[in-house]
C-alpha cells in the first residue's frame, strides 16, 4: 500500500511538469554538480534508480565533475551536454558495494565513487551502527537485559527488539567514548 502511494506521488509530480520544471530551473542556475550518495547497493532497487538517473542526468567520475565544475574552460572541448551532471558515490565500503554495486554499474557502465575507511579494513571492527545486529547474531546467552527490560534470544522476535534497543543506545551516546565503553552481551 505505501509503495503504491509513493509511486502514485511520484507520477503526480512527474505528469504535472514540476520534476521538469525543477531539472530546468536547476539547469538555468549556473554549473552546479549533484552528488548522490548511496550506503548499501542491495535491499533497494538500485538497478531502477541507476537508469533513470543516467537517463537524465549527465553522471560522471568524481575526478572529472570536479574538473568541470572549477576549471569549465579547461574542458571546453568536451562534448556539450545540457543535462546536469552527476556524480555517485557509496560510502563506507560495505561488502555489497563490490558485489552487487560495481557489478551493476559495469554493466550499466556507469561510473561510480567508493569511499573505503582504511582503518575499518585494517582491523576487521564493525560499524558502530551494525553493533546491535553483530551482538545479537554471536550471543551466546539465552537472554539479555538491557535498560531494565529482558529479551528472550531464542525467539525471533525477541533478537530484533534487542537488536534495535541497542541501535538505539547507541545513537544516543553523547560521545565516541560512551558508545565504545556500552557493555557487550
Amino acid at each position: 500500500m505505501r509503495k503504491r502511494l509513493l509511486t502514485f506521488i511520484a507520477a503526480c509530480f512527474y505528469y504535472s511538469g514540476l520534476v521538469k520544471l525543477a531539472r530546468w530551473r536547476i539547469r538555468h542556475l549556473g554549473h552546479r554538480l549533484i552528488i548522490l550518495n548511496y550506503h548499501c547497493a542491495t535491499g533497494g532497487d538500485l538497478r531502477s534508480h541507476l537508469l533513470y538517473l543516467r537517463r537524465h542526468y549527465r553522471i560522471l567520475h568524481l575526478e572529472t565533475a570536479l574538473e568541470d565544475l572549477y576549471m569549465p574552460s579547461k574542458n571546453g572541448n568536451r562534448v556539450h551536454d545540457r543535462r546536469t551532471p552527476l556524480v555517485l558515490t557509496f560510502d563506507d565500503g560495505y561488502q555489497d558495494n563490490y558485489t552487487h554495486g560495481f557489478a551493476l554499474a559495469r554493466e550499466l557502465q556507469i561510473p561510480f565513487t567508493i569511499f573505503l575507511i582504511p582503518d575499518y579494513m585494517e582491523s576487521g571492527d564493525y560499524f558502530w551502527w551494525r553493533e546491535g545486529d553483530r551482538l545479537v547474531s554471536y550471543a551466546q546467552v539465552s537472554e539479555a537485559t538491557i535498560d531494565g527490560r529482558t529479551y528472550h534470544l531464542d525467539q525471533p522476535v525477541e533478537r530484533n527488539k534487542l537488536a534495535q534497543a541497542i541501535l538505539s543506545r547507541l545513537c544516543q551516546a553523547t560521545s565516541v567514548a560512551e558508545r565504545e565503553t556500552f557493555p557487550h552481551l
